[in-house]
């Protein structure tokens, strides 16, 4: 006797709700990548003086960064491949997603914990 899930977040269907993942993280990935692009530009306004005072090395600071942009890119086509699949009924175009939304949860959130958190 297989069991299968209806619902998702208690109120919507699992087609709706694969919907509102899908857009909340092309939301979340635009939104990282417009606050990145942000970052990286104030600190090419820095002076040297203050560059000197970074805890950290400007250049490292820098790789972050568009380690982070480049993260956020690859959000952002995960979460389009998956909102074609929802659109198209291809269920095969969801697992880039899941996969990649895993490697995130397991890799760059601690990393960021590690490096970021001075």
């Amino acid at each position: 006797m297989a069991i299968s899930i209806q619902t998702f977040l208690c109120c919507f269907n699992i087609y709706e709700g694969s919907w509102i993942c899908g857009l909340c993280s092309l939301l979340l990935g635009a939104a990282r990548v417009y606050l990145q692009w942000f970052n990286l530009e104030f600190r090419h306004r820095m002076t040297v003086n203050t560059r000197h005072h970074l805890q950290i090395k400007f250049n490292t600071l820098q790789l972050i960064t568009v380690l982070q942009i480049s993260a956020a890119a690859v959000s952002i086509a995960v979460s389009l491949l998956m909102l074609l699949g929802l659109f198209k009924r291809r269920r095969w175009l969801l697992c880039p997603w899941l996969v990649w939304v895993l490697i995130e949860e397991l890799f760059f959130y601690k990393f960021h914990h590690l490096f970021c958190c001075f």
